[in-house]
């Protein structure tokens, strides 16, 4: 059980207090009105507008909103190379899959390569598509799956377009909402005419969602059941065997992707999945990333009317199969992993799925009870706009509100207001473009990376393949957890370091730490790993506006004071100045005066 769940229901207990006044009011209002147009119906071109209507307002709230968060900087540092005839790298020199988005990546690139837009204004722009995508899809999928929605209120679409966590990740960067609209579409085309021709259009959208996300895989084996049952038991009965191989066709294509995998990267995985695998199961932090998502989005409600209507629905078995596997499947595999540090991230794929079984529940309610069913539109409805438990901003129980961290203030070109944007740029003036090129080493290699472009290493391991097969200690922030060693970085070549964990010792930061220019965060220390004398000079040369150490003035300055010194903590001190100066500086002088005063600890040991 994992300590945080008092403090994650103590916070959803807090947010209920203050705002069900509010949602009681909602759900109530929402409600009579329902109920008092109860026998009306919605023409197919009101349809059509509200649909438009809900689509234009999802995809206005989603960029009001905006952001592009540091990882999707990594899938662009790649998309950057392969533009550049580099190939997909992170690091020019070494083939690492340190991305789990390959089909993203290669939109990205196009639309960038077509476009001549910046790759994160690209993935903005696909984002707030695929935001658009997926409310009118959902709106598809309920006329398909349900014929009374052909003239009636798009309900799913409604849900959906208002769904806090869906607005949230509806920009970022990421891959997120392109899964969710795979899902469904693999949905809608399982439910077309003709089984195994429906079979094979279907298996091609879950194909490209594994493409998009290899944990997507999970949705193929559901959809062989889905096509198992249709086959078997729908109006469109069909061989059995004739349909699943239709549904397996398309997975030659995950055959090969997997045989370049393995041929190119030397790997059955990406390396992110080495990275994340920190220990196996971690059912403690899963039901963290559970209760804040299912509880904090109010989305509860709606996993509990998605489960009767699978099992009681009027909807064809092979949908309700479909969605109620899907929920509960992705529920299982998320809280085994201990879900992610994005907030929310992982139940987007699901979001689209739980709106359209709601519509259906709503739909088989509403001709025997109008006033259950209104109410139950109330209740959906009263939690929309519900997100995180977690503070916009903040980081808490590994978890953050990812998007607010990371706010686009300017969407040509794409500004962030996030201290990485401002070191990555940093990086690029005082050092790239002045043809300084050492290799870093970062906690926080996204937009480092990307408009520092120096070759970097990831300190966690999502795009290093050694320090992500590396041991994990105590399980804690998801892909966080591994840590490379001082000595793998001194092997790599590495200079400079961006990290707490390195930089952090206050007893050394005045000795080797790194100041930025002005007006540069300075939260994250930075250092020199081992001194470079040859880079320190050229880095002056250049007048980067770095502030760099000097070692001799400080090692003079503690020679004064060594009277002073004990000897124990002399000798500590010497060990240190031995590994990070002394080993790359020939200095005897300034040497044996230490040494001397360390000696006087080795000389009263018992």
């Amino acid at each position: 059980m994992s300590p945080f769940l008092p403090e994650v229901f103590a916070a959803w207990t807090e947010r209920v207090a203050h705002e069900a006044p509010l949602r009681a009011l909602v759900l109530v209002a929402v409600a009579l009105v329902v109920y008092a147009v109860r026998a009306r119906t919605t023409g197919s071109r009101l349809r059509i507008a509200l649909i438009a209507l809900l689509t234009v307002g999802a995809v206005v709230a989603a960029a009001e909103r905006a952001s592009v968060v540091d990882d999707a900087f990594i899938a662009f540092r790649y998309a950057r190379n392969l533009l550049e005839g580099h190939g997909l790298v992170y690091n020019l020199d070494e083939r690492v899959e340190g991305y789990t988005d390959l089909l993203w990546v290669l939109l990205v690139a196009l639309g960038s390569r077509v476009s001549g837009v910046e790759l994160p204004g690209v993935a903005l722009a696909l984002n707030l598509g695929v935001v658009a995508a997926n409310v009118a899809l959902v709106a598809a999928n309920a006329r398909r799956l349900f014929p009374s929605a052909n003239a009636g209120f798009p309900l799913a679409a409604l849900l959906l377009a208002g769904h806090g966590v869906f607005l949230a990740h509806g920009t970022t960067g990421l891959e997120t909402g392109l899964v969710a609209l795979l899902a469904q579409a693999g949905l809608y085309l399982l439910s077309g005419p003709g089984v195994a021709r429906a079979a094979a259009l279907g298996g091609c959208a879950l194909v490209l969602a594994v493409l998009t996300r290899p944990d997507a895989a999970l949705l193929l084996p559901i959809a062989a059941v889905a096509v198992a049952l249709r086959a078997l038991r729908g109006d469109e009965r069909a061989p059995l065997l004739r349909a699943l191989a239709a549904l397996a066709l398309p997975g030659v294509v995950l055959l090969a992707v997997q045989a370049w995998r393995l041929s190119y990267y030397g790997d059955w995985l990406p390396n992110t999945a080495y990275t994340k695998s920190a220990g196996g199961a971690y059912w403690s932090q899963g039901l963290v990333y559970l209760t804040d998502f299912w509880l904090g989005s109010a989305t509860l409600p709606w996993a509990i009317v998605a489960g009767v209507w699978a099992a009681r629905g009027s909807a064809p078995l092979h949908a309700r199969v479909y969605v109620g596997l899907v929920v509960l499947l992705q529920t299982v595999y998320v809280a085994r992993i201990g879900g992610d540090f994005m907030s929310g991230r992982f139940f987007v794929v699901l979001l689209p799925l739980l709106a359209l079984a709601a519509e259906g529940a709503w739909r088989d309610l509403r001709p025997r009870r109008p006033a259950a069913a209104a109410a139950l539109v109330g209740l959906l409805v009263a939690g929309l706009g519900a997100g995180s438990l977690v503070r916009s901003g903040s980081l808490r129980w590994y978890l953050a509100d990812e998007g607010t961290l990371y706010p686009v203030t300017q969407w040509a070109p794409v500004t962030i207001e996030h201290p990485s944007f401002h070191i990555g740029h940093a990086v690029q003036r005082g050092l790239t473009a002045r043809g300084i090129t050492p290799t870093m080493a970062a906690g926080t290699i996204g937009m480092l990376g990307y408009y520092g472009g120096l070759p970097l290493i990831d300190l966690h391991g999502l795009t290093d393949r050694t320090v992500a097969r590396s041991g994990s200690g105590a399980r804690g922030h998801i892909g966080h957890e591994k840590m490379a060693r001082p000595a793998y970085l001194k092997k790599r070549g590495v200079t400079l370091v961006q990290s707490e964990s390195f930089c952090g010792d206050t007893r050394w930061l005045p000795l080797r730490g790194v100041g930025l220019p002005t007006g540069e965060n300075r939260k994250k220390p930075w250092c020199f790993l081992v001194w470079d004398p040859a880079l320190a000079a050229r880095m002056r040369e250049a007048s980067t506006g770095w502030t760099l150490p000097d070692p001799e003035a400080w090692i003079d300055a503690y020679i004064l004071s060594l009277p002073t010194q004990a000897p124990a903590d002399v000798a500590e001190t010497l060990a240190f100045l031995d590994g990070w100066y002394f080993a790359v500086v020939s200095d005897p002088a300034r040497r044996a005066p230490i040494a001397a005063r360390a000696a006087v600890a080795g000389s009263t040991l018992p």
